[in-house]
């Protein structure tokens, strides 16, 4: 499976149950550390054979996402306190999941933007 899919379907995944009224952190925090390190890979992927742009769209054509993501996803923006204050125990409480440097979950989250927002001008 190419790495940009994995990608699209890890910010869907965190889309879909930031949206929801009660949120599960620890249930999709992880997305947030993983899909950063694809997008910063980006350029040095192998071709997929399509944009990125056009896979999210066949994705969704397909069912396989939900939506296609843009940078004004409020799971990238962490605007509303309580859901933000529950990612960011989360993602404190994974730590020890990881070695060497972590990416900041707002660096995470504005390298999602960026990306995004590149990907709907290209």
């Amino acid at each position: 499976m190419h790495p940009l899919v994995t990608l699209f379907d890890k910010l869907d995944a965190m889309a879909r149950r930031y949206a929801r009224d009660v949120i599960d952190a620890d249930a999709f925090v992880r997305h947030y550390e993983d899909a950063a390190q694809i997008v910063r890979a980006a350029k040095d992927l192998p071709d997929a054979g399509m944009t990125a742009a056009e896979l999210a769209h066949d994705m969704l054509r397909e069912g396989d996402i939900t939506t296609v993501p843009t940078s004004d996803e409020p799971a990238l923006r962490l605007l509303d306190a309580g859901k933000r204050a529950a990612v960011e125990a989360a993602y404190e409480k994974i730590a020890p999941m990881f070695w060497g440097r972590r990416i900041a979950l707002d660096d995470a989250c504005a390298v999602f933007r960026d990306w995004l927002a590149e990907l709907d001008q290209g």
